[in-house]
């Protein structure tokens, strides 16, 4: 595979410049870029970064940033910085979070 995550990246990206989240197609040996999504919210490179079918969005947690809901035109369709995370569940679509003597389960529905 002639691919580099290393070295594909930012065209003239500068420090202003919103962040990317790249899309990818892997097939056999080939792979291509299929689509860059800009965010202007910074904070998603500090976050855990999950994709969820049923709201066909992106999900970032995070302990210190909150969470957001990215939609897959950039857009950021819900943010609560106050929510902090501790996991995330693709599978069962829950956030948890603990506090003090406390465990918060939260389901993201649309």
């Amino acid at each position: 595979v002639a691919y580099n995550p290393l070295t594909e990246g930012d065209d003239n990206s500068t420090a202003d410049s919103p962040c990317e989240i790249h899309l990818y197609k892997i097939n056999g040996g080939n792979v291509e870029i299929v689509k860059k999504i800009q965010i202007a919210d910074k904070s998603i490179l500090s976050s855990k970064l999950y994709f969820n079918s049923g709201v066909n969005s992106f999900i970032t947690v995070s302990d210190t940033n909150g969470m957001s809901v990215i939609t897959l035109d950039g857009q950021i369709a819900f943010k609560d910085n106050n929510l902090k995370v501790n996991e995330y569940s693709v599978e069962k679509n829950c956030l948890l979070m603990t506090d003090k003597k406390t465990i918060s389960v939260y389901e993201l529905t649309e």
